[in-house]
């Protein structure tokens, strides 16, 4: 096994984690390697010093502020500026929304006047064609210079 195959799996081959074949392959590696019997160390000492740390004493009136948060009932801590900045946040909010409404609409009544235009284009063209094409009814003859 190379260094950092075994370095990488010594927490679960300190935990007890691996195959009894990976074990073996590990033990004999350490066996010749410094450099990771070193960092096994590392892993021992570390897993200790985590199991004896100990969980911090809570203090004498945890229980009823826990209670109190949860039940909604406790002291909390409000800050004075909160509804002022709500306030500030609402209008903020109604600015972006006025400047996207317009902005939006702007460009509807320009879709709009586009579609328009091309539809009246379009209606404008079908109808000279229509004067023009002798199967059509038309005379044959589509006038130039019109006045419109």
């Amino acid at each position: 096994m190379t260094c950092r195959a075994v370095q990488q799996r010594l927490g679960s081959y300190v935990d007890g984690e691996l195959a009894a074949a990976e074990t073996r392959s590990i033990r004999s590696h350490l066996a010749s390697c410094p450099e990771c019997r070193a960092a096994l160390d590392e892993q021992n000492v570390s897993k200790l010093f985590v199991a004896n740390l100990s969980a911090p004493e809570p203090s004498a009136d945890f229980e009823e502020r826990l209670v109190g948060k949860v039940m909604g009932t406790g002291k909390q801590k409000t800050f004075r500026w909160q509804p002022a900045l709500a306030v500030v946040a609402m209008a903020a909010a109604l600015l972006v929304f006025t400047f996207q409404y317009r902005e939006s609409l702007q460009r509807q009544t320009e879709a709009k006047r586009m579609l328009e235009r091309q539809n009246f284009e379009v209606a404008r063209h079908q109808s000279d064609i229509q004067r023009g094409d002798p199967l059509m009814g038309g005379s044959g003859l589509i006038l130039v210079g019109r006045a419109e």
